[in-house]
This record gives structure tokens, C-alpha cells and sequence, in this order.
């Protein structure tokens, strides 16, 4: 998964309630609004000054990671995170057209959990599991971002759990066929 200057690897992140994986978020239109609004939601401790700075980074880590081929990245969404607005129904409509655009670049694999997959473990928080299958003393590490900081794991029995976490709610998530239909649908539903 991409993060920092990690911008190559595999893995998932698993995002839920509201939050879409910060690779996958659109950045045309009024997407930058709607990104210093998601974060200025998250962390109310931080100035305007140093939003908009973790903004630019997130946007320089979206067109890296978008230019950067080969990559992978596969991509677990709560299906919770597509049916919170945010930004009104245009930018949702938006949103979910660029991870259908999304879902069919090679490389990048999107599975929706659907609600009808109840409660599970991910329901805790969301991560993102990094690896780095071409560098030779690299770890996989866990990324986890909480209300004020950044946390990151790297034992391999912690980052084992995670990636149990995440094999076993991939299996369960809607295969990428019938998400990208779902999204069509909720797209269709967004235009009415």
C-alpha cells in the first residue's frame, strides 16, 4: 500500500464508516473541499495551516501512487463508507464514479463488505497493511491512523492479526464484478 514515501506495495487498506481509502479519493471538481472538511473533522486539534499541508500530501500521494505503475493495491470498503454523504449527493455521485474508473485499472482491486456481513473485526478501526515485495529488508508494517497521530505496527504477530483480519473480510466482501455493479447501482440512485 502506498504511504509516505512507500508508494509501491500490495495489500488492503480496510476503510469503514464514512472514510474511503485516501488513495481512492477523487481529487477533481470539489474534491479538495471536501477532503480538508474530512479532515478538519478528524483531527480538530490542527490549525488551518497544517491541514491543508496533510492535504497536499495526500493529493501528492494520490497522483504518485496513479503515475507509479506496476503497483497493486486491493481495496476493502465498508459498504457504510459509500452510503454516508458527505458533500451532498453530486460529490458522492462523483466519488463513487472515479472508484468505479478506479476498479478497472489494472492493479487496483476494489471489494465491497456488504451491510449484510454484520459486525467484524474491522469494525475497530481502519488500516492499512503495507508490503514491499521488491525490497529485501523491508517488513510488511500496519498503518493505522487515529484522532491525533499516526500509529504504526510492524511485529509480524501484529501484522499477521491484521492481515487475518483482512483475508478473512476480503472473503466475504462482494467479488469485484458485483462491486463494480453495486456502485453502478448506487450511482444510478445518486441521479434520481
Amino acid at each position: 500500500m502506498a504511504l509516505g514515501s512507500a508508494d509501491v506495495g500490495t495489500g488492503g487498506p480496510l476503510e469503514k464508516e464514512g472514510r474511503l481509502p485516501q488513495l481512492l479519493a477523487g481529487v477533481g471538481g470539489g474534491r479538495l473541499g471536501e477532503r480538508v472538511q474530512d479532515l478538519t473533522a478528524l483531527r480538530t486539534d490542527l490549525p488551518a495551516e497544517k491541514i491543508d499541508g496533510l492535504c497536499d500530501v495526500r493529493l501528492y500521494r494520490q497522483r504518485a501512487f496513479a503515475e507509479d505503475c506496476p503497483r497493486e493495491l486491493d481495496a476493502l470498503i465498508d459498504e457504510s463508507a459509500l452510503r454516508r454523504t458527505i458533500g451532498g449527493p453530486g460529490v458522492m455521485r462523483e466519488q463513487l464514479e472515479h472508484l468505479l474508473a478506479a476498479s478497472e485499472s489494472p492493479g487496483t482491486t476494489i471489494r465491497i463488505l456488504p451491510a449484510e456481513a454484520g459486525g467484524h473485526p474491522g469494525l475497530a478501526g481502519p488500516f492499512v497493511i503495507m508490503t514491499f515485495p521488491e525490497a529485501t529488508h523491508a517488513r510488511d508494517i500496519v498503518w493505522i491512523e487515529t484522532l491525533s497521530t499516526s500509529v504504526y505496527l510492524d511485529q509480524e504477530t501484529e501484522v499477521a492479526r491484521y492481515t487475518d483480519v483482512f483475508t478473512r473480510l476480503w472473503d466475504r466482501a462482494l467479488d469485484p464484478a458485483r462491486t463494480r455493479s453495486h456502485l453502478r447501482e448506487q450511482i444510478q440512485e445518486l441521479r434520481t
